[in-house]
């Protein structure tokens, strides 16, 4: 079963409100939420060095953010499930593409059911919800409703959706959503973050927070995201067998990462880096700076 939140994704700062889904099943907190409520349960750590793994013993919240991604979620659902969590631990994903999401909470709640991991499933679409009291987060979110900006800047200044300028204008165009989850981010006590924004060597330094990044699967083309689809539809239709599609997760990096086998993060953050992008792209395409920096949010 898939429990959904009742809060929207709302992108003006002043009105977001931080209310979480609430249930008449008992969510036990994670040990970040207990410590900053001055639970003394909660004191000990969670064990972390560099940004690896731990060993967690206390129910955990596990957020993705972006979780109707075609490209990420087979992959971060199979990882996730690849492994077993305490009694009590809820995995919350989190898109503003409402269908896309559907999908993959059907497919969630199918491999709950086949792996036994003992994750609670949640979703919705307010990133405050999904990154309330979250210990474990996975970003992979693309560009959402501005994915037309993208194309139309391409075109308008000529750029090949290949170059390298094309990356840095996806990630000027994602800095808004880094911004707010920066925010958010900095309410939290040492929570563990991956980061499978593309591209990561650019959106690792929008992220102010000690990441672990993850460039891989590949960005999707049109034909390729349709056949992603289907094999998602495949999946929570019982077409494919779960338990099958699960062990084709276990050697990716991600699922390394959070068996411990592979190593930590770091922190990448550059304040100046935007301001750097904008200022090449503009010396190559007067104008250009405009037209990614105008006033329509997330």
């Amino acid at each position: 079963m898939c429990r959904t939140e009742s809060s929207t994704y709302v992108t003006d700062r002043s009105q977001r409100s931080r209310r979480e889904a609430t249930s008449n099943s008992a969510w036990v907190p994670s040990k970040a939420s207990a410590k900053r409520s001055g639970d003394t349960k909660a004191q000990g750590g969670r064990g972390v060095t560099g940004g690896r793994p731990p060993l967690l013993d206390t129910a955990t919240k596990v957020a993705v953010i972006g979780a109707g991604s075609l490209r990420c979620s087979p992959t971060i659902l199979g990882a996730v499930f690849s492994r077993p969590w305490p009694q009590g631990s809820r995995l919350h994903l989190c898109d503003v593409h409402g269908e896309a999401l559907d999908l993959f909470s059907r497919m969630a709640t199918l491999y709950a059911a086949e792996s036994n991991s003992g994750l609670e499933i949640w979703s919705g679409s307010s990133l405050e919800s999904a990154l309330e009291g979250a210990d474990f987060i996975v970003l992979c979110f693309g560009l959402g409703p501005l994915q037309a900006r993208f194309e139309s800047v391409l075109e308008r200044f000529g750029i090949l959706p290949q170059a390298e300028e094309a990356d840095k204008i996806r990630a000027v165009l994602l800095n808004p959503l880094f911004e707010r989850v920066n925010d958010l981010l900095s309410g939290l006590h040492d929570p563990i973050v991956v980061n499978m924004v593309r591209p990561t060597r650019l959106t690792s330094q929008l992220l102010a927070a000690t990441a672990v990044d993850i460039d891989a699967p590949e960005t999707l083309d049109s034909a390729s995201r349709v056949t992603a689809a289907h094999y998602a539809l495949r999946v929570v239709q019982g077409d494919l067998y779960a338990s099958l599609e699960l062990k084709k997760h276990e050697a990716t990096p991600l699922a390394e990462f959070l068996r411990g086998t592979r190593g930590g993060g770091a922190l990448r953050f550059d304040a100046k880096a935007l301001t750097s992008w904008l200022a090449e792209l503009e010396r190559g395409h007067s104008g250009i700076s405009d037209a990614l920096l105008r006033d329509e949010p997330y």
